[in-house]
């Protein structure tokens, strides 16, 4: 089998008060930061854990980038319907394509398919097929504590603009895991891979406001 495609992925998630109410049988008079409060409040006496389980949250905003024949297209979902961003992304998934993680991301990912089966969505092989083939790109290198994504990017001297919101930071982050799984290829001694991947990085940067300090750091990196 031939991969296709490369995926990227980034997401924020918070809490659903509407599971929680059903979960707790809460009544409707609860405003929805009260039913969150008495959820937590229970988590910490149960486990002294501060996050709810996967099953529990909904996700706020969702980004995932797609490389496929050396073109990098990003794509963000904030503020609109969470049921249609995941059928979105479902969509955009080809066959055959890997997921590429710069570190493990086990709650986000279980909520990606918590929120897919409450809503019965269909169309989700692809996706499921690529999060079967996870390449996690920190442990490929033997990172036990990676940094953030974009803590790391400030570590290579990238200066990216401030993020303004969230989903300027989810492109810059999508941005990143791309050029960290570049800088893998090479390392690896894959370098076509890898000068189409940057080729693809530098386009994007150069349409994209939020991804300028990328073009600058790759110049050196393409050849002329």
């Amino acid at each position: 089998m031939s991969l296709k495609a490369d995926l990227y992925l980034s997401l924020r998630t918070e809490p659903d008060p509407v599971s929680l109410r059903r979960l707790y049988a809460l009544p409707e008079q609860l405003l929805d930061a009260e039913v969150v409060e008495f959820a937590l409040q229970r988590r910490r006496a149960a486990c002294r854990n501060e996050s709810l389980p996967a099953g529990l949250q909904t996700i706020r905003v969702l980004g995932w980038g797609l490389l496929v024949n050396g073109a990098l297209q990003l794509e963000v979902r904030a503020g609109s319907a969470e049921r249609d961003a995941l059928t979105d992304l479902f969509d955009s998934v080809p066959e055959n394509s890997r997921l590429q993680l710069w570190q493990r991301e086990p709650v986000g990912l279980a909520t990606i398919n918590a929120r897919a089966m409450s809503y019965d969505l269909t169309g989700g092989r692809h996706w499921l097929a690529a999060l079967n083939r996870t390449n996690v790109l920190a442990e490929r290198v033997g990172m036990p504590e990676p940094l953030p994504l974009l803590a790391q990017a400030a570590v290579f001297g990238i200066q990216l603009p401030p993020g303004r919101n969230e989903a300027m930071q989810i492109r810059q982050e999508l941005a990143m895991v791309a050029l960290l799984h570049a800088r893998l290829l090479r390392l690896e001694g894959d370098s076509n891979k890898a000068q189409a991947l940057l080729l693809g990085l530098s386009r994007a940067s150069e349409r994209d406001p939020a991804l300028r300090g990328f073009s600058v750091g790759l110049k050196e990196q393409l050849p002329a």
